[in-house]
């Protein structure tokens, strides 16, 4: 992460794929709101991965894992998401989530 190994684009987009849309991950409850969500964490660290080398999101790697949840949907191509259909109370929970695990190790 800080330019000691340098990035492997052909190996981030061979995890991505292999991430099967199917896996939604792992249920939370948040004890705040009592939201409910899909939260793949592995996912996460990869696709945190390409917003730091500000890679595209638009990539077939990434477009096809948009399908696993509206969080990623959204995530992964928020001009063109619904937002119709958007919960905001349990996103910005599971964005207070990910901001918490930074800041106790701001090295990830």
């Amino acid at each position: 992460m800080y330019g000691i190994i340098p990035l492997n684009k052909a190996a981030l987009y061979r995890q991505l794929d292999q991430i099967p849309v199917a896996d939604k991950g792992t249920n939370i409850i948040t004890g705040l709101s009592g939201f409910r969500g899909d939260y793949n964490y592995q996912l996460d660290k990869l696709i945190n991965i390409c917003f730091k080398y500000r890679l595209s999101t638009r990539t077939a790697s990434l477009r096809r894992l948009q399908q696993v949840n509206a969080y990623y949907s959204w995530l992964l191509d928020m001009e063109a998401f619904n937002y119709d259909y958007f919960n905001l109370n349990g996103y910005t929970i599971m964005v207070r989530m990910s901001i918490i695990r930074l800041c106790r190790n701001p090295r990830s």
